[in-house]
């Protein structure tokens, strides 16, 4: 049986609320701290931390990623970002082969319009 179960309560004449009388009859919150972590996308038990974006994830979603020296777990949303990211921007020697392919041709035009030697 709960602490306040006998008790009556009244409205209070200044602020309108409910108002145990007697004894206070509180209710503490405790905080909900689960037994282990659980991931962010499928709430299975956590591995550990995607190396990006710091998401908790579990083993099923993350994939392992060659860094500069070692492997790291990289989350399947952060890598679906890159791999946008990677073919939405322009490529970077496109601007170069375009200007060797304009120089080629102009090249090319003004050999064939120079006169042959005799």
């Amino acid at each position: 049986m709960p602490a306040c179960a006998g008790m009556r309560l009244v409205i209070h004449p200044v602020l309108g609320k409910a108002a145990s009388r007697g004894r206070l009859c509180t209710m503490a919150l405790q905080p909900f701290s689960p037994d282990s972590e659980y991931c962010v996308y499928c709430h299975a038990v956590a591995a550990g931390p995607c190396a990006t974006c710091g998401a908790i994830c579990c083993g099923d979603c993350v994939d392992l990623v060659m860094g500069l020296t070692t492997q790291r777990a990289v989350c399947h949303s952060c890598l679906q970002e890159r791999r946008a990211a990677a073919t939405a921007k322009p490529r970077r020697w496109a601007p170069v082969a375009l200007v060797v392919i304009v120089l080629g041709a102009i090249a090319a035009l003004a050999w064939s319009a120079w006169p042959a030697w005799p």
